[in-house]
């Protein structure tokens, strides 16, 4: 789940709705999430543009997490956005 203006992407189990891993990013408007790679360990974010003074210079840039290790790739967890 992608949380807009708090600069948090969350990984949460599809069943139970335990949070599993949270990645605190670079900018504060994540927009969407997206699972991949060979076994699906990989996150992709993609985030807002921003303007003004206190914009962040990587806001608008696509980000990817590794989470191997961190959750399974065998459908027991989902990407929400």
């Amino acid at each position: 789940m992608a949380r807009e203006s708090a600069g948090k992407v969350g990984v949460y189990d599809a069943d139970t709705g335990e949070r599993l891993h949270v990645t605190d990013l670079l900018v504060q408007l994540p927009s969407a999430v997206a699972s991949g790679g060979r076994d699906l360990t990989q996150l992709y974010i993609t985030t807002i543009s921003e303007e003004g003074e206190d914009a962040s210079p990587n806001a608008g840039k696509l980000f990817v997490v590794d989470l191997e290790g961190t959750v399974g790739a065998d459908g027991a967890c989902k990407w929400l956005s």
